[in-house]
């Protein structure tokens, strides 16, 4: 029977009462409510997105419950809330009796799908190894999924889940040179990433692994690349971030590699960091980056030099063409007129194939029996012959 009027007006203290518009929280301890803003006063904040019915949360339950008991006991302000994806109040009493923190009230269902919108969760069971994948290609986490906020309820980190699961030394994600930092293990002796980024203008990423049978294919092709760049004058430096499961396969696979390659090792923690920075969901996965900025160049650069990523045309230059071509995949950046009047390759609908062929123009268009324009008696082009129709047609 708690009221807003009880509450502070300190935004600091107010924060997570605003973000989440509920004035109570149930702590299993005592079986009862506690007022939301005392609880979470000056704390810093992990929102537990979970169900029972969930394989992979009640495998991370535990794991958080360890995690959330040393932190409690070296004296840090922490404090978990978890919000519960269970199907009815019974699971969720069950589940929530396993934890040891506060939980929002299974009766504010509102609330909690108002979290789940806010920070982009899906009731959608995820294991760990599908997590980059739901967040990168669908724009959601599945559950179990840790949002960790400040005092003030600002964002610390949306995968929390991740700092459990690998460095539980910290809830803020690492930056990509906090993630890279220390030294470099090379075939001429190890480098400090600092050194590295000193004699290089690209510093290329190579996610791989011995035992991959694609990663073995794409190897002897990146090698290659790289020695032609190399003897072109090019700076670049390549690190392996290896997902071998021994070190016998590590040393034998990084042994085939060019000889001033540079290689995270197995086990290494900052091969799952960078992982997470750059949203690897599989490999062999390739990014590429400025070595002065940091910045990315390509995050998916299993392609041709020089591994920018396709530019999109510009609108407002009549110029450049914007349609989809049978030559590429994308709209391309040819001059319009050139293209469209020399290009060996057709790119317009045709009523023989649902997509633009790779026909030659001339001949597809000057002796094809089959009209491919839109027609206004027909939503879709006919297979009405050409000349009949364009002569005599009323349409």
């Amino acid at each position: 029977d708690t009221t807003r009027s009880r509450h502070s007006t300190d935004p600091r203290t107010d924060a997570f009462l605003r973000l989440t518009h509920a004035q109570a929280l149930w702590q299993v301890e005592s079986d009862s409510v506690v007022d939301t803003t005392e609880a979470l006063k000056g704390k810093l904040v992990g929102i537990y997105f979970s169900a029972h019915w969930c394989q992979s949360c009640r495998g991370f339950t535990p794991k958080l419950v360890e995690r959330y008991t040393e932190l409690k006991t070296q004296g840090t302000d922490f404090e978990i809330v978890f919000v519960s994806s269970d199907r009815d109040e019974e699971a969720f009493k069950e589940y929530f009796a396993s934890m040891p923190w506060l939980a929002l009230p299974f009766a504010e269902r509102d609330t909690k799908a108002n979290l789940s919108k806010k920070f982009g969760v899906n009731d959608i069971p995820a294991p760990f190894y599908t997590k980059a994948v739901l967040s990168k290609k669908f724009d959601f986490d599945g559950i179990p999924a840790l949002i960790i906020l400040d005092e003030n309820g600002e964002v610390v980190n949306k995968d929390g889940r991740s700092c459990v699961m690998e460095d539980p030394s910290s809830w803020t994600p690492p930056t990509l040179w906090e993630a890279l930092s220390g030294n470099l293990l090379g075939k001429e002796g190890d480098d400090i990433v600092d050194e590295v980024r000193a004699q290089s203008e690209v510093i290329a990423l190579y996610f791989s692994a011995h035992w991959c049978p694609p990663c073995k294919g794409f190897t002897p092709k990146l090698s290659a690349t790289y020695e032609k760049l190399k003897a072109a004058g090019k700076k670049l430096s390549v690190v392996f971030c290896s997902s071998d499961r021994d070190q016998k396969q590590f040393q034998e696979y990084f042994g085939s590699m060019p000889a001033d390659w540079y290689a995270v090792p197995p086990g290494d923690k900052r091969k799952e960091q960078l992982s997470t920075l750059f949203e690897v969901q599989g490999i062999p996965s390739l990014v590429i980056l400025d070595a002065a900025t940091g910045e990315t160049i390509n995050a998916n650069a299993r392609a041709k030099y020089p591994w920018k990523p396709p530019p999109v045309s510009d609108l407002g230059d009549a110029r450049r063409r914007s349609r989809p071509c049978a030559g590429t995949a994308t709209p391309c950046l040819a001059p319009r007129r050139s293209c469209e009047e020399t290009a060996p390759w057709c790119s317009r609908p045709c009523a023989r194939k649902a997509w633009p062929c790779s026909s030659p123009r001339r001949s597809c268009e000057g002796t094809a029996r089959w009209c491919s324009r839109p027609c206004a008696r027909r939503a879709v082009p006919c297979r009405t012959p050409r000349r009949s129709c364009e002569k005599t047609a009323r349409w």
